[in-house]
């Protein structure tokens, strides 16, 4: 506020003696899943079409919106003369404003690898208009007599502050087996209030070549340009998001075919009251709301060093994308549906599939050089999976709980910091556990004794059922085994402790680096941890005995000068979270005692 100088004089404005540390948000999730703005229609009688979704979009920089539609791309297979191995893309576009109208572009075909989609020239030419925005290319190939069809995104990363922005940007939640709606809803419902979605190619459910590259389009490729960067790597661009999960890694193929159920015979209705009701025999058709158990991606077998499964592998990818930037981003992971070899089906996982599952992890690090264990802090795991229910009347479906567990701690992380562990706090829209738990099944996952060489396990995250309270999320740990690392507050403490440093110290960038500079900077730094200190996040009665902060010549030497480089060294000595609440009963002449 301006001070008011009514006369001339001379005026002591009083102004802080750092400048306020900018918002800096640690509670953003992103979420990688397949593309659902277009999906495939099949169509009994052969011919080949998409379906598109109601959704909104910008068109020359005024929004429009799309009535969901199909697209015929051909009459039959016939229609588009493509070899064995050739392949064909179909831009399709909308364009207009209101109502948007939309149009299918089709490319030339080529052999496999060397398509091209339709470029934005062609499209203008083809709809007549050079205002017009791509939704998705549509990649139509033949395998001798087998046609596949597989949606590529062509539209960029969406932000959603809500669930409603994601139902404005891909429409309505599919049961279709994939679980990427499913997530963003769960995570809304329990208290995250920003996402950041990127969409990957959508095959064929059992073209296993589609499908093994849009695994490697979850991943990305590491350096990529912010046009090319899919996946984890597109999401890993954007400073904001420091949480991530994949729910599509854990789709499922479903069958929605038409059943036909017997009814009982004609019998008087059995009630305490006289009542005329009756049920009549003869039969009922449905249709089959379950999904098929067969997952997209493989979870068997188990990775021994050699041999591994879809799953794993992509988790393991991941992680390995994720270390280089640990000090930012955290990798949800749940244990997948595992096959069950009594029924030949695939099954949610048990709480020994859940200690097999993380038994790999620790492989990685003990046996196979992935890495050393605290780089595993940037990464947890969570089981079991949970029944939700959106609303009342719902279908009851089964899904993976990384999505959930990511909204609790973007919950606890605005209510109360990221220093706090995000647990304790009660689902929403779960209606039970797939897998029952006991004291004894939580203990052996989440404090599992030691390996045969005494070394430490990594936890598994457990989701606990408690009366009167629900189903919580009921632990907090990294797949790091280093003794402060392995707590998942603490990780994201320093995550968003090194965030805010760099983003106060990035206006910095540029200047003379002399001491005033370091001064300047140790001035900036104490503003920016002090406040995390009188939050409670650090031990220590007093900031000395919290953090340090060193910007001298001690860690700046001329060599390093002459580079260009500017060196400050911060130290932090972060509460570990309390996680068990002993009491200890005695007896004592005749009076029991108990003692905290």
């Amino acid at each position: 506020m301006a001070l008011a100088l009514p006369v001339p004089g001379v005026y002591f404005d009083q102004r802080p003696r750092t400048a306020e540390a900018p918002l800096v948000r640690t509670d953003i999730a992103g979420f990688i899943g397949f593309e659902s703005r277009v999906r495939e229609a099949p169509d009994p009688g052969g011919a080949i079409r998409v379906e598109v979704a109601s959704v909104q979009l910008v068109v020359g920089g005024r929004p429009g919106r799309v009535e969901g539609q199909v697209v015929e791309l051909a009459a039959s297979p016939a229609a588009i003369p493509l070899a064995s191995g050739e392949c064909v893309v179909f831009a399709i576009v909308a364009s207009g404003s209101g109502t948007l109208t939309l149009a299918s572009v089709k490319g030339t075909p080529a052999p496999i690898g060397l398509e091209r989609r339709p470029d934005d020239a062609a499209v203008a030419i083809a709809i007549g208009t050079t205002s017009f925005v791509r939704i998705a290319d549509v990649a139509v190939r033949r395998e001798a007599a087998a046609i596949f069809v597989t949606v590529v995104p062509a539209l960029s990363l969406t932000r959603c502050d809500d669930f409603r922005d994601y139902l404005l940007a891909f429409g309505p939640v599919l049961d279709d087996g994939t679980l990427l709606g499913a997530a963003v809803r769960a995570y809304f419902a329990n208290g995250g209030r920003r996402c950041w979605i990127a969409t990957v190619r959508r095959p064929n459910p059992v073209d296993t070549i589609e499908l093994d590259r849009a695994r490697d389009e979850m991943v990305g490729v590491a350096g990529s340009s912010e046009a090319a960067a899919t996946g984890l790597e597109r999401l890993l661009q954007l400073p904001d998001v420091t949480v991530v999960d994949v729910p599509d890694l854990y789709a499922r193929r479903v069958d929605r075919r038409a059943t036909t159920i017997p009814l009982p015979p004609r019998a008087e209705e059995g009630c305490f009251l006289p009542c005329s009701n009756i049920l009549g025999g003869g039969t009922a058709t449905g249709v089959d709301r379950s999904p098929a158990l067969e997952p997209l991606f493989s979870s068997d077998p188990l990775y021994d060093g050699t041999a591994t499964n879809d799953v794993f592998d992509t988790q393991r990818r991941l992680l390995a994308r994720t270390i280089p930037d640990a000090w930012r981003m955290l990798l949800l992971l749940s244990v997948p549906v595992r096959p069950d070899p009594s029924s030949g089906r695939h099954v949610t996982p048990t709480a020994p599939d859940a200690a097999a599952w993380v038994g790999q992890f620790d492989r990685l690090v003990k046996l196979d050089g992935f890495g050393e264990t605290e780089q595993l802090s940037c990464a947890a795991l969570y089981w079991p999976w949970v029944f939700e229910q959106p609303h009342v009347d719902a279908p009851v479906s089964e899904v993976p709980p990384s999505a959930y567990a990511a909204g609790i701690i973007a919950r606890r992380d605005l209510a109360r910091g990221p220093q706090i562990s995000a647990a304790n706090e009660t689902l929403k829209q779960v209606v039970g556990l797939a897998a029952p738990i006991d004291d004894v099944v939580h203990g052996t996952l989440y404090s599992p004794a030691a390996d045969a060489g005494g070394r430490a396990v990594p936890s598994v995250n457990v989701l606990r059922a408690f009366p009167g309270y629900g189903i919580q999320v009921w632990g907090a740990r990294t797949l790091s085994t280093e003794a402060a690392l392995r707590f998942l507050a603490v990780r994201r403490t320093l995550t968003a402790i090194e965030l805010r440093m760099k983003t106060a110290l990035d206006q910095l960038v540029f200047e003379p680096n002399s001491p005033a500079l370091w001064l300047q900077i140790t001035q900036i730094a104490f503003g920016v941890l002090f406040p995390i200190f009188e939050s409670g996040a650090l031990r220590g009665e007093r900031p000395e005995e919290a953090f340090f902060i060193r910007c001298d010549d001690s860690v700046n030497p001329p060599e390093s000068l002459a580079q260009g480089r500017l060196v400050v060294a911060v130290g932090v000595a972060i509460a570990a979270p309390m996680e068990f609440i002993v009491f200890r009963l005695g007896r004592r002449e005749g009076v029991v005692e108990v003692v905290e």
